[in-house]
């Protein structure tokens, strides 16, 4: 064969036959490649058989069951190597393209909103937001406010309002509020709810951590009916709190916006409502997108009432 036509050959190097052999001669043997491939261990054999044929030279020895590449299987193998590893960078940068063109919305929650609310509130946006990218993140008001105010995060829902005179330039929006009841384990309802709130007197009862805005009404409220409630445990964590109620631990107070998933997921039964309700906030500087604001308004007016 003459230079001309070798040149020639060599212009349309099949890149399947290459994966094959690549393959074959990463993992030993054409049984292995074949699995990798979802192909017969004939048509890895066929392929490498093609790519011997171009290249006018054999790229394996056979040392016992296993393939052993020789010197132009080993030249073969270091340029295969660079090729498909060129070729997964070119994959990720394409999908790093893709990503930077996605609008990132970072969204803060405190503990004690409760994760289920989180998800009705943003699910129908993430669902009809193609170009964007959302993170959720979790922490403590005052530290979402510093995040707020560098920047890292656009908004925090929240179930306190940012207070007047605050060192970080935001502003507190009323998503709505929610009605609080009492919810039990089915077992101990029907027994709490024949003479409630009297009922409640050393009932154990699971209440949310001193940092939750909800903390001094309900033991107002308590006081105020002459509850002396048996507190078995506090929580920061409203979900935590909720996974204690799942397994019968205590008594425990939840707004009334997730009730049917309280009931469906934690298979606990509303005790009673109660005349308290829970506001729940959203926080921006003021700079998020309009649109988008009031898109998640509607949605908690229609959760929240």
């Amino acid at each position: 064969m003459s230079l001309i036509q070798f040149k020639f050959d060599m212009s349309h190097l099949n890149y399947h036959h290459l994966k094959y052999f690549y393959l074959t001669a990463k993992h030993g043997t054409i049984i292995e490649a074949s699995k990798l491939l979802h192909v017969t261990p004939q048509t890895v054999s066929s392929q490498i058989a093609a790519l011997e044929t171009q290249l006018q030279k054999k790229v394996f020895e056979r040392q016992g069951k296993r393939l052993k590449l020789n010197a132009v299987g080993e030249t073969v193998f270091h340029y295969a190597k660079s090729i498909f590893a060129t070729g997964d960078d070119l994959l990720l940068a394409v999908a790093a393209m893709e990503q930077a063109k996605k609008q990132t919305f970072v969204i803060g929650s405190t503990d004690a909103v409760p994760k289920m609310l989180v998800y009705k509130l943003f699910s129908p946006m993430i669902e009809d937001v193609s170009n964007a990218h959302f993170v959720f993140r979790e922490g403590g008001f005052d530290v979402l406010l510093t995040e707020l105010a560098l920047g890292r995060v656009d908004l925090i829902l929240a179930d306190k309002a940012v207070m007047a005179g605050a060192k970080v330039k935001a502003r507190s929006i009323l998503l709505g509020e929610s009605s609080l009841g009492f919810f039990a384990s089915p077992q101990r309802v029907t027994q709490i709810r024949s003479d409630f709130p009297r009922s409640l007197n050393n009932v154990p009862m699971l209440l949310p951590g001193d940092r939750n805005s909800l903390r001094p009404l309900l033991m107002e409220w308590l006081q105020e009916h002459n509850v002396v409630p048996n507190v078995i445990a506090e929580f920061d964590d409203s979900a935590t709190l909720k996974l204690f109620g799942l397994h019968d631990s205590g008594i425990f107070c939840a707004p009334l916006c997730i009730r049917d998933e309280l009931e469906q997921q934690y298979n606990v039964a509303l005790v009673k409502q109660i005349d308290l309700q829970e506001s729940f906030y959203v926080t921006t500087t003021g700079n998020q997108d309009k649109s988008a604001m009031d898109k998640l308004k509607r949605l908690a007016a229609a959760i929240l009432g």
